[in-house]
Order: C-alpha cells, then structure tokens, then sequence
C-alpha cells in the first residue's frame, strides 16, 4: 500500500467509481488495525493523524 498525495487518492477513487472511509487515529495499535483492514479491503482510504500523534 503506497502513501500518496491526496489528491491522487481522489482521482484514484473517482477512476475506480468508488467510496473512500476516513479514519481519525491517536495511537498505534489502532493504527496498525486500520491498515490491515485496508489492505484487506483493496480500497483507496484517508489515514488521518494529528501531528501532536506523530511523534
């Protein structure tokens, strides 16, 4: 699963006529859960982490 630009994950999902999830995330386990599900699903999604989360 590459990270990429917004913006080419909206052309992505208007190419592929389908709908993207959006996911708010604070901690890691979380995190990981989320991406596994995603790759499960094959489907373009939004990862969204606070920065004071990032470090």
């Amino acid at each position: 699963m590459p990270l990429v630009n917004g913006r080419i994950l909206l052309n992505c999902i208007q190419e592929k006529h389908v709908l993207a999830g959006a996911f708010n995330t604070t901690n890691l386990e979380t995190t990981i859960s989320i991406l596994n599900a995603i790759e499960r699903s094959g489907l373009p999604n939004f990862i969204q982490i606070a920065p004071t989360n990032a470090q």
